[in-house]
C-alpha cells in the first residue's frame, strides 16, 4: 500500500487511569482493590484517531501503569510522521524497541494503531482478523474467595446475563 499522506501518524498520547474495583480481584499472585493503566490515542493526519488499552496486572507478570504508561510514551514518540498504514511494520518496530516487560504498552499501541487504520479504510476491526464474528464471548473472572461467596458471585455474573464463567479454584 502506498503512503498516504492522510495516514502519517501525528500524535500518539497516553493517558493514566485509576478505577476502584467493587470487590477485591485476588489470584495466586496476590490481590488488588485498584485497577490502574493507560489508555493510548493514535491519530493520523487525516483527523482520524483509534484507542488502546493498557491494562498491566502486576500480580501477574509484574507490570506496572506507571511502566506501560512510560513505554507507551516512548515508544509513541518513535511513531511521529511515519505510516500509519504501514501498521505491520509500525507493530514489528514495537517488538524491536519496547523491552519483554512493556506487554501491556505494546498492546495498547497495537491495538490503537490498528483502530485508527481500520477506521480510516471504512472497515471493521475483525475485518483484520478473519471478519467472520461481529461479537466477541468473553468471560468474567471469580477471584479467589471461599466456595460459598464463589457460588453466589457466579449467580451474581450469570443474573448480569454473562454466559462465560472462570472461577479460581
Amino acid at each position: 500500500m502506498s503512503r498516504a499522506a492522510d495516514a502519517e501518524i501525528v500524535a500518539v498520547d497516553a493517558f493514566a487511569f485509576r478505577a476502584e474495583l467493587l470487590e477485591p480481584f485476588e489470584i495466586a499472585g496476590g490481590a488488588a482493590h485498584m485497577h490502574e493503566g493507560a489508555f493510548v490515542r493514535v491519530r493520523l493526519r487525516g483527523g482520524v484517531e483509534g484507542w488502546g488499552e493498557a491494562s498491566p496486572l502486576p500480580a501477574f507478570n509484574g507490570e506496572t501503569a506507571a511502566g506501560a504508561l512510560a513505554a507507551a510514551r516512548r515508544a509513541g514518540r518513535r511513531w511521529l510522521g511515519r505510516d500509519g498504514a504501514a501498521w505491520r511494520a509500525r507493530l514489528t518496530e514495537l517488538e524491536e524497541n519496547l523491552p519483554r516487560g512493556a506487554g501491556a504498552a505494546r498492546a495498547a499501541l497495537g491495538m490503537a494503531l490498528l483502530d485508527a487504520w481500520t477506521r480510516r479504510a471504512g472497515l471493521p476491526l475483525r475485518t483484520l482478523f478473519g471478519g467472520a464474528e461481529s461479537r466477541v464471548t468473553s468471560d468474567v473472572t471469580v477471584t479467589i474467595v471461599p466456595p460459598q461467596a464463589a457460588t453466589a458471585a457466579a449467580r451474581r455474573i450469570r443474573a448480569l446475563g454473562v454466559r462465560v464463567v472462570k472461577i479460581k479454584v
